[in-house]
């Protein structure tokens, strides 16, 4: 007889509430469909199938006995010992290594692989492993965001659990990771910086934000002359006095010509000549938004000006 899941014979802790294969180690021995068999799981309950399933609702030790009545042998009977413990085959945990905490900051982007956050923003904190399950059985979980404010409790892997740093510093995180037969801690510093807002500045459209291009054929720009139509055009976000690395941010192009682009500095050609009022829109992860404009003049190429003068 063996068990097929996490636990195995004596060796390891099954658990409460999981559920246990039971089979017939048949080596040497070749069972025919006339065998009856009679599994006693030692708590009061019993089947008679040749593979059964089983779940214990108890911490213990159980007897479990199988009677193989042969159809065309004698009968036989084995019995092994089942251990029930109050978790589903956990593992060891090790802080840092197996189990650990991660957070994200929904404005600035942070994360526990690196950056920083933001003074009042909104950083998700949620419970993480490498090769362990927090489903094998119960876990609690303790938050300490090592700022002084309360530490929050949960029971839940999968619940995020949001929280808010006031001021600007370096802050130990720890997370307590508590089940039936360990209790370890998890450890990372968080890194707050000034709200965005305060760290980047204001977008100012025109100012020190701006749509700036440049024709490759035509040496057209944002500061005069015509470009051409099939000609490739390098389109950019300009700054000046502003910078984009202060915080995420994302940029959406209109060409006016029913194309559009998501690259910060973005390459265009126009197929048909005429004047093109080119957008872009930039939005910080604060939710900062400015819209900014150019209008474009395109002439027809050079090909279609010969043959127009001819």
């Amino acid at each position: 007889m063996r068990l097929r899941t996490g636990c195995a014979d004596t060796n390891t802790d099954c658990g409460v509430g999981e559920t246990l294969d039971f089979a017939i180690n048949n080596q040497g021995w070749t069972p025919y469909e006339c065998d009856r068999y009679t599994w006693d799981f030692g708590d009061g309950t019993t089947s008679a199938l040749r593979t059964p399933s089983h779940v214990y609702s108890a911490p213990g030790t159980y007897s479990v006995t199988l009677d193989v009545d042969g159809g065309l042998s004698d009968a036989i009977g084995v019995m092994r010992q089942v251990r029930v413990g109050n978790t589903i085959g956990c593992g060891e945990m090790v802080a840092n290594t197996n189990v650990y905490a991660r957070y994200t900051g929904v404005s600035s982007g942070c994360s526990s692989f690196g950056g920083e956050c933001a003074v009042d923003e909104t950083v998700m904190f949620r419970p993480a492993t490498t090769n362990y399950s927090y489903e094998c059985g119960a876990h609690t979980f303790v938050w300490d965001f090592g700022d002084g404010t309360p530490v929050v409790r949960t029971t839940s892997a999968t619940q995020f659990v949001p929280h808010t740093y006031a001021s600007a510093g370096t802050f130990p995180l720890s997370l307590q990771i508590i089940n039936a037969r360990q209790t370890v801690t998890a450890r990372n510093d968080v890194t707050v910086r000034r709200s965005i807002a305060a760290s980047c500045g204001t977008m100012n459209p025109g100012g020190n934000v701006s749509v700036g291009f440049a024709g490759a054929t035509s040496g057209c720009t944002a500061a005069g002359g015509s470009c051409l139509e099939s000609e490739t055009i390098a389109f950019s976000a300009l700054t000046a006095g502003y910078t984009f690395a202060c915080a995420p941010h994302t940029f959406e192009w209109n060409f006016g010509d029913g194309s559009t682009s998501a690259q910060q500095n973005a390459a265009h050609v126009f197929a048909q000549p005429g004047e093109y009022t080119v957008m872009l829109k930039i939005t910080r992860s604060d939710n900062a938004t400015v819209t900014l404009q150019r209008r474009v003049q395109i002439l027809p190429g050079a090909a279609k000006r010969r043959a127009t003068r001819h």
